[in-house]
């Protein structure tokens, strides 16, 4: 049976998803509504490219992420490195992560 586990806040979200998403071999995906969907996002993006871990990683974004230039410039630069970015047709209302396809952890709305 599946283990199911609430984690209050942003610091004990990051605390389990950052080592699971900082694993050389763990497939991952993250859906969120932005760049900044959760603490030390935009952080982990960088270590993950610097450390040729992108092609590992998928992201599903929602539209909103296309509004600012610099966002824009940076989804660029993830895809650059391997990771495989999509984009949604309508906004998200939450964060979602999924770990080897048996870990996930959804944000709060």
């Amino acid at each position: 049976m599946p283990q199911v586990m609430t984690l209050r806040g942003d610091v004990e979200l990051w605390a389990r998803i950052k080592p699971l998403t900082e694993s050389h071999d763990a497939e991952w995906v993250n859906v969120a509504r932005d760049l900044d969907t959760w603490p030390g996002a935009r952080e982990a993006a960088r270590l993950t490219m610097r450390r040729d871990g992108a092609v590992q990683a998928r992201k599903l974004y929602s539209p909103a992420v296309l509004a600012d230039e610099r966002d824009r410039e940076a989804l660029h630069e993830m895809a650059a490195h391997g990771m495989r970015i999509r984009i949604t047709g309508t906004p998200m209302s939450r964060g979602t992560f999924f770990i080897d396809r048996r870990t996930s952890s959804t944000g709060e709305p």
